[in-house]
């Protein structure tokens, strides 16, 4: 049971910031191609190569459709369902950035001491605390909320929030975060205005499924957030079913006693010393700080001279790549293979399936269909009619995929045919982008943390709305004497004229565990 929980802490400590587009700014690496070797040697790779051309040299995105359509043409059942168990979709790890993982290092570390005990890592097998795996579940579901209101916070703060009609993200990113800094009392309910604003757009954009390569840039942004707000959604039915499948086992007649599995129990913060679930995944400006503070020296002026030491003095081809792209297109035209190859074989399953029952629950699961509206409108689709309908969703996440790529890889490429001594503006630009970074990942979590309070708390029987999740800006009002660097409360002064309180504590923790699984059935009810 430790090692399965081990796992999980590992899962959901990457998921957190894995999802959100500014933490993965700076390239690093793509290992998560291997999977590409291994079809290269393929006949289908070779042959289809042989009709399409090389997909390194692709300029087209009709090009990659092409390939990949061709790809899955002559497939088996047996060999689809076999590649697509190993082609993982990877839309949320195109780019594993150094600075996200020293945060999902401190996640990690605070997770794993706060179940088990302090001083974690030197303690014998026996001595640690007992964990049930009711407990993972409710921290996973507990972390798959903070990143929806992560992701959710990123996009409104981009698009709506910010001034700036920059083309760049970033740039627009860190408009918004400066406003967001120099804010005033007066400013407090403009800004939550506005976030409600972002949100009730979301929700009534219904053009997600007539999406075009064409389509705005912004709307394909947004289509690509409700893509990733209905995998959410199915992840957390996922758990719903684990958890009713773990209370039940629970329930089942017991192979230790109960003595010997609740003396040294983890009791979700009830026994002395111990935090509640909501307080063990939850993330503010401080505990970002810490995370990225490596002894006296701040984490990204770090990184930032290192940046500059094998970028700008030494020209380290290798070294640099774990900042920039240096490829020239061809890792970037290795993912749109990847994601063109992985909707080619989702799609060519569905073709092949002529079970209505299981394509439902397929999309039930894939969080494709949330709402009632939805699951009815498909049972009365006969199945070629359901299969249509798929094939446009898939299309229309595709189209949003391929361009949160290009967006995110814009900044971080350099121009074709440049060398490291010929890019030294460019390298500079990005030196500079990397020192700052630290401060836009604390200015995001903390404008995450100060909108979540829109979200309401519903009363699990009655639906009525109890409260609304003041919880993680109220922890930030307490954290900013305490906890934060003079650096930040400087920048954050308007949060000592905050008046918040926690979130009503009736049955609150029972009921914040359905707050944004309930938002998302609200968001796609009339969608």
């Amino acid at each position: 049971m430790k090692i399965s929980g081990f796992l999980v802490i590992l899962i959901f400590c990457k998921l957190l910031f894995a999802e959100v587009s500014i933490t993965s700014q700076y390239f690093q690496d793509l290992k998560e191609i291997e999977i590409l070797e291994l079809m290269k040697n393929s006949p289908q790779f070779q042959q289809c190569q042989g009709l399409a051309g090389d997909p390194t040299q692709f300029e087209t995105d009709e090009q990659f459709e092409k390939f990949s359509e061709c790809f899955v043409q002559d497939l088996s059942k047996e060999d689809l369902t076999k590649i697509n168990n190993k082609l993982k979709l990877v839309q949320s790890k195109l780019i594993s950035s150094p600075e996200t993982k020293n945060i999902r290092k401190y996640l990690q570390k605070r997770l794993q001491e706060g179940l088990y005990g302090e001083n974690f890592s030197s303690k014998k097998l026996n001595k640690f605390k007992h964990v049930d795996q009711d407990t993972f579940l409710k921290l996973y579901k507990s972390h798959i909320g903070k990143t929806i209101n992560l992701n959710l916070a990123e996009y409104c703060l981009t698009e709506n929030y910010s001034d700036s009609q920059d083309k760049n993200i970033y740039t627009r990113l860190r408009a918004g975060l400066e406003k967001f800094k120099n804010m005033s009392a007066s400013d407090f309910q403009k800004t939550k205005a506005n976030f409600e604003e972002c949100v009730s757009e979301i929700k009534k954009t219904k053009a997600c499924d007539d999406l075009e390569k064409d389509s705005s840039s912004k709307l394909k942004r947004l289509c690509f957030l409700k893509s990733r707000l209905r995998n959410y959604y199915g992840l957390l039915n996922q758990v719903d079913s684990n958890q009713k499948l773990v209370r039940q086992l629970r329930n089942s007649p017991r192979v230790f006693s109960d003595s010997i599995v609740e003396e040294n129990s983890y009791r979700e913060g009830a026994s002395e010393g111990e935090k509640k679930i909501d307080d063990l995944t939850a993330l503010s400006l401080s505990d970002v700080n810490e995370a990225l503070t490596d002894d006296k020296s701040e984490y990204f002026k770090l990184s930032g001279e290192n940046f500059s030491k094998v970028c700008l003095e030494h020209l380290n081809e290798e070294e640099c790549k774990k900042f920039v792209n240096i490829d020239e297109g061809k890792a970037l035209n290795e993912l749109k293979l990847k994601i063109n190859l992985q909707y080619s074989l989702m799609q060519k399953q569905i073709e092949n399936e002529e079970d209505k029952e299981k394509i439902l629950k397929r999309l039930e699961d894939e969080g494709l269909a949330i709402s009632e509206d939805e699951k009815e409108e498909l049972n009365t689709l006969d199945l070629s009619a359901i299969k249509k309908k798929i094939s446009e969703k898939y299309q229309n996440q595709k189209i949003s995929i391929i361009h949160e790529i290009n967006a995110k890889l814009e900044e971080q490429t350099l121009k074709a045919n440049k060398n490291l001594r010929d890019s030294q503006k460019e390298l500079k630009a990005k030196q500079e982008n990397l020192t700052s970074k630290g401060d836009d990942i604390k200015g995001l979590v903390l404008y995450s943390n100060f909108v979540s309070q829109v979200f309401g708390i519903k009363d699990t029987e009655s639906q009525e709305i109890m409260g609304f999740n003041t919880t993680p800006i109220y922890r930030e009002h307490l954290d900013y004497e305490q906890k934060y660097p003079k650096v930040d409360r400087d920048a954050y002064k308007w949060i000592q004229n905050l008046d918040v309180q926690r979130a009503p504590a009736s049955g609150s923790e029972s009921n914040k565990e359905k707050t944004f699984k309930n938002f998302l059935e609200e968001l796609f009810s009339s969608d």
